[in-house]
């Protein structure tokens, strides 16, 4: 419709030749009206966003059709659910064209009116304009779509084709590398995931219109990115809550004194040979003692060493054995365990190097967000991530989510409360 030009739809309908209907009622069709085999009935629970399901549908013989021929569909309409979500609805393609509006469903046939309307007004020229948008110009907008979003993460240098083309933990490593690029701040973020909006809803504009299967691939490699930035977004709010809880049962732990019971009766002490009772307390302590600290010193010497002598024998200090332990599994190789000890090393250190060294790092998203982002990276990473023959995709993913739940507790600053040194 030409720009300026308003009216309403009852208006279109009296001038146009239009026409808005309702489904047949029940009275009309009845379920033993329905085979196998025949005119499909488009019913509300058929109707998506701008698409038909097949999935349940029924259909009616030919002379029903005919006999119902006032709630035939053609080419161009648009078909709404009048009861339930009314926010659902299809535009009718050549596809559809002589299927049936089904009962509870709201026809809209409005292209000859829209025309007519069109071509009547000043300037119209007198010919009908076809007001339905060709199925090129939506092709055209879906293309155009999903090239500002590979623009976006070509800046960034993680092209949108890696996730495509590629398999197993290079093309996990490219869906980090988009991650990364849209995590840059919370406006790039915003901004990819409107772009990321836009393709879906272009798409799904495009799905009933020939050559969007071309568009497909871009497509789903872009919603495979959007859904993991959402399960970050989750995983984040979850650590958030988490950390609150903390503090709440901090605040509830309340540590008290022993308790005083009643006073004590009193006593005569009057007899009592109190020299002699420090000489031989004296004499027994000495050699009570003596074990006694031994014994402790002992203990203290085996409980303390336990964990420090598992550090010197893996040739790790505390920091990195709690890492290690983290990553560690059953029935490695001795290469596997070597490579391990080195990406707990490098990774402590790539994290203590920039990631932990934001002040507050734990109170944004987005500073969070960015270190489960490195983490993850450099667990998938070939050069610097864990044996690709031994970790599977998921194994590296609960990795990551442990170490990052580690770091979240144990470094809340740098160097990290929880040690007692630290090579920050």
């Amino acid at each position: 419709m030409p720009d300026g030009l308003e009216t309403t739809l009852g208006a279109l309908v009296d001038s146009g030749g239009g026409l808005i209907q309702t489904g047949p009622f029940g009275s009309q069709l009845h379920a033993g009206d329905y085979v196998e085999d025949g005119i499909p009935i488009v019913m509300p629970q058929q109707l998506g966003d701008n698409e038909i399901r097949m999935d349940g549908i029924s259909r009616v013989a030919e002379h029903d059709r005919d006999r119902l021929a006032r709630h035939v569909m053609h080419k161009g309409d648009i078909v709404f659910s009048r009861r339930g979500d009314v926010t659902r609805r299809a535009y009718i393609t050549e596809k559809e064209d002589g299927w049936l509006c089904g009962t509870g469903c709201l026809l809209k046939h409005l292209r000859r009116a829209l025309a007519t309307f069109a071509g009547t007004q000043p300037g119209g020229g007198g010919g009908e304009i076809d007001p339905a948008r060709p199925d090129a110009e939506l092709l055209a907008d879906l293309a155009e779509a999903i090239a500002m979003t590979r623009g976006f993460l070509d800046d960034g240098r993680a092209p949108l084709d890696d996730v495509i083309r590629k398999e197993g933990f290079a093309r996990n490593a490219a869906i980090v590398a988009c991650k990364e690029v849209a995590n840059e701040n919370d406006e790039t973020r915003k901004r990819f995931e409107v772009l990321c909006r836009e393709v879906f809803k272009k798409f799904k504009a495009c799905i009933n219109v020939r050559g969007v299967n071309a568009h497909r691939a871009d497509r789903d490699a872009i919603a495979i990115i959007y859904r993991s930035l959402q399960e970050d977004r989750e995983q984040a709010d979850i650590s958030d809550i988490i950390r609150k809880l903390h503090g709440v049962v901090d605040l509830a732990i309340d540590l008290r004194g022993a308790s005083v019971g009643r006073d004590p009766a009193v006593y005569d002490i009057s007899a009592i040979d109190f020299e002699r009772i420090v000489a031989e307390y004296n004499h027994e302590k000495k050699r009570v003692t003596i074990e006694r600290t031994f014994e402790d010193l002992l203990k203290f010497v085996q409980g303390l060493d336990q964990e420090e002598s598992r550090a010197v024998q893996e040739g790790l200090d505390e920091e990195s054995l709690a890492i290690f332990d983290l990553l560690r599994k059953a029935d490695l190789s001795g290469p596997d365990i070597k490579r391990i000890k080195a990406v707990a090393v490098d990774l402590l250190h790539t994290l203590k190097a920039e990631k932990l060294r934001v002040d507050q790092w734990r109170e944004k998203e987005a500073t969070r967000d960015a270190v489960k982002v490195a983490i993850h990276d450099f667990l998938y990473s070939e050069d610097t991530g864990l044996p690709t023959d031994s970790y599977s995709d998921d194994e590296v993913t609960v990795r990551t989510d442990e170490i990052f739940r580690h770091v979240y507790r144990v470094y809340p600053t740098l160097p990290s409360p929880y040690y007692e040194t630290s090579a920050a």
